[in-house]
């Protein structure tokens, strides 16, 4: 009952969040898989620790490892919170440093990094002389035609709007779309079905066109099927020629549709120019001349992209590593207790250890050696499942190779399971220094 109340309470967070129940699903199904496999990995580790006992290993380590299985000391509640919290900091880490490195990729090697969009025709001329002047090259100079949708598969938008049996999202019916017009592909787009027209005559009807591949299935459209556009009035027949994959990522326009040569030069057309600029000074006064002489100039600067994305990811850092020290606190507290209610026990071993002879260092690296296995296991488990999430986020959503960045993550295994080992060592500190002695008679 209570695992249902959890996996009801994380689906309706998510749904909340995301405001679609696929996502939302997906989200808290990952959540309490992790959940699981750590108190899965944390009962199976319990148990293990009772039949591996080393013999080549010192006695402390010995009697460290024993010590996880013994009566009262909640090891699977500790590994479950510190391996949940050390899972929340590696994942979150991996994305943010993920997600900034690819950005930065993408402005590195001599790629564009600075667009400039609503350029005018007459405005071209003095907008590439501005760029000679501030010795930057002219990467590109794409047309753009803006037009609607009048028509899908030979049925008008407003039929398709007012069907309710109708699955095509209604913001690909309404959107303005911003085509242009080529002869070849770009280096971010490949054709994954039908065949590339890069030229027609003008009198060819209907025009072939290619469409990006999300907007295809959006509207339900395969190679051969109709769309009708309108631009400005006029009607624009086209059929599907080809089926394009779109690498939108990359810093330069894209399209959802792409005309061939020889249909739309004649229309009213502005243009979008790419450049890139090889520092921020250099850009910041380009910007500056540019948007004094042509202030209906839009710019995009990916250094400026690159700066708020670290802003957001670093508000949403916040929020989720507080949610991630809290965990790990929660689980020192949980320490804390378990050491609290074993504290008898624990007297009477350091009682009978010196008894025997064993000096008070053996017996403090026994208990470091317990947390010290604690908190690594813990960390390590934690680390593996984080190390899996960042796998499918790159692979699945980011379309990006995994890249771990090792000495932040290293720094986070090492500060947690020193955590781990200070706060067990701490908890059992008035056992070293109390007389062996003066504890049997307490005892008595």
């Amino acid at each position: 009952m209570i695992f249902f109340l959890i996996a009801a309470a994380v689906s309706g967070f998510a749904w909340a969040t995301t405001e679609r129940w696929f996502h939302a699903l997906w989200f808290a199904a990952a959540v309490l898989a992790t959940f699981g496999l750590l108190a899965f990995i944390a009962k199976g580790t319990s148990t293990l620790m009772r039949k591996l006992a080393p013999d080549f290993l010192p006695y402390p380590w010995r009697q460290g490892l024993a010590n996880l299985h013994r009566p009262n000391n909640q090891t699977t509640a500790v590994m479950l919170s510190i391996g949940l919290g050390t899972f929340l900091l590696v994942t979150l880490t991996s994305v943010q440093g993920m997600l900034l490195k690819q950005v930065e990729e993408r402005s590195g090697k001599g790629e564009p990094n600075l667009v400039l969009f609503d350029v005018q025709k007459d405005q071209r001329k003095g907008i590439t002389a501005l760029f000679r002047k501030f010795n930057v090259r002219l990467h590109e100079e794409v047309p753009i035609v803006t037009m609607r949708l009048a028509a899908v598969k030979e049925k008008s938008v407003e039929e398709i709007r007012t069907d309710p049996r109708s699955t095509i999202p209604p913001w690909a019916l309404r959107r303005e779309y911003r085509s242009t017009y080529r002869s070849r592909l770009t280096g971010t787009e490949q054709i994954i079905k039908g065949r590339w027209q890069g030229k027609v005559k003008a009198d060819e009807h209907p025009i072939p066109v290619s469409l990006e591949k999300g907007i295809a299935e959006s509207l339900k459209v395969d190679v051969g099927d109709s769309l009708q556009f309108e631009l400005q009035g006029v009607p624009l027949l086209t059929k599907v020629a080809s089926i394009r994959e779109v690498d939108w990522q990359r810093v330069q326009p894209n399209f959802f549709v792409v005309f061939p040569e020889g249909v739309l030069e004649n229309a009213p057309q502005f243009y979008a120019l790419v450049t890139r600029t090889d520092s921020i000074q250099l850009s910041a006064a380009l910007q500056r001349t540019v948007v004094q002489n042509f202030p209906n100039v839009s710019i995009i600067d990916l250094t400026l992209v690159l700066n708020t994305l670290d802003s957001i990811l670093g508000r949403v850092s916040a929020a989720i590593r507080f949610i991630a020290l809290f965990t790990i606190l929660t689980g020192l507290a949980v320490l804390a207790s378990a050491v609290l209610s074993s504290r008898s026990q624990r007297l009477k071993e350091s009682i009978l250890m010196r008894t025997l002879g064993a000096p008070r260092s053996q017996i403090v690296n026994t208990v470091v050696a317990e947390y010290l296995f604690l908190g690594v296991i813990s960390c390590m488990t934690g680390a593996l499942l984080a190390t899996a999430a960042s796998w499918g986020l790159s692979f699945y959503f980011l379309g990006t190779v995994t890249s771990i960045p090792l000495a932040p993550v290293l720094s986070i295994l090492a500060l947690v399971t020193g955590a781990t080992v200070l706060a067990g060592v701490l908890g059992c500190w008035g056992i070293f220094r109390r007389p062996a002695l003066e504890a049997l008679r307490a005892e008595t």
